[in-house]
């Protein structure tokens, strides 16, 4: 896989994601700063060891920036590689918190008046409504609003169909309207936005119906869900990423999860950056292995989809 090739296909996701919401990077303090670029790069190069500290120094200084990004790492075990891993629970709380109550505060809650860091912790708090998660999307977080509304599925909320003309509301969950208006009967409706579709689409799946192997690989390749994991297996599987990708679904846990990949916030990192790095890729690989024990079993499971894949995640899985 050249490099030319990744920064082709990146460029078209890129393209397809602007479709669902601008950017709202350069507007977090501190973001600028030097010292916090730095960290920043070598966090998205997978160096934990060097990137956490300094980030950590840099949130203990007052940078909101690098509070917001330490704040999202300790809340997400799939930003978190082995060397965080393996801290002691003491040293853990030290990098990603700041003072206070029996386990230290999350550095979101100093983040100020920063509109993102607000609402997304409202989102990881459960204080959220519809609402509230769309507005991310007039900050350009789509990944954040996907993320939002599959939680609020999670927590068994209704009323998602009251959304149905909303813009903002993702075109990667409109399932959570569909199956409101299959309760209230109205199949008509349902199997008109179904024809609209890719016959490859999971969310038909979510709805009861079946989608071909075939027309999944096809979907799977063109969406910019999927862009961390089209990235890893365009480049560790060029032989089979089609197969690699469908692997990689079934491991981090369905369509769910994959409409929840991408950057932490894209307001401190674009999506295009965080797919084609280190740390967006091993997200994909860190997704999967929070979902489960990485057993012989399993590893035996997925390579019937794909060795290349399997390979990958008990590749990581070991440094574990």
């Amino acid at each position: 896989m050249t490099e030319r090739l990744l920064a082709a296909i990146l460029g078209v996701l890129l393209m397809l994601s602007l479709s669902v919401g601008t950017t709202a990077a350069g507007e977090i303090p501190g973001q600028d700063d030097p010292g916090y670029l730095a960290a920043l790069d070598l966090w998205l190069d997978d160096d934990e060891a060097g990137a956490l500290n300094r980030l950590a120094e840099l949130a203990r200084s007052g940078n909101i920036a690098a509070r917001m990004l330490v704040g999202l790492v300790d809340k997400d075990l799939a930003l978190q590689g082995p060397w965080l891993a393996l801290r002691t629970k003491p040293e853990r709380i030290a990098l990603l918190r700041t003072s206070g109550g029996l386990s230290g505060t999350s550095w979101l809650r100093e983040a100020g008046d920063v509109k993102p860091a607000q609402l997304w912790l409202k989102v990881l708090d459960g204080e959220a409504d519809i609402k509230t998660v769309l507005s991310l999307a007039d900050l350009g977080e789509a990944r954040a609003v996907r993320a939002g509304l599959i939680s609020l599925e999670s927590r068994q909320w209704n009323g998602f169909a009251e959304f149905a003309d909303d813009q903002r509301f993702p075109d990667a969950t409109r399932y959570l309207i569909w199956r409101e208006w299959q309760k209230d009967g109205r199949n008509d409706a349902v199997a008109a936005a179904l024809a609209t579709r890719q016959p490859g689409d999971p969310q038909r799946a979510l709805l009861g119906d079946g989608v071909p192997v075939g027309e999944l690989e096809s979907y799977l390749m063109q969406t910019h869900l999927a862009a961390p994991l089209t990235v890893l297996c365009h480049k560790e599987c060029p032989a089979s990423p089609g197969a690699c990708m469908r692997a990689g679904l079934k491991a981090i846990g369905g369509y769910r999860r994959l409409a929840s990949l991408g950057t932490p916030m894209a307001a401190l990192i674009s999506e295009q950056r965080f797919a084609a790095s280190q740390r967006g890729r091993n997200t994909v690989l860190r997704t999967a292995l929070s979902l489960a024990f990485l057993t012989e079993l399993r590893i035996r499971q997925l390579a019937r989809t794909d060795a290349c894949f399997a390979r990958l995640l008990a590749d990581e899985g070991q440094r574990f």
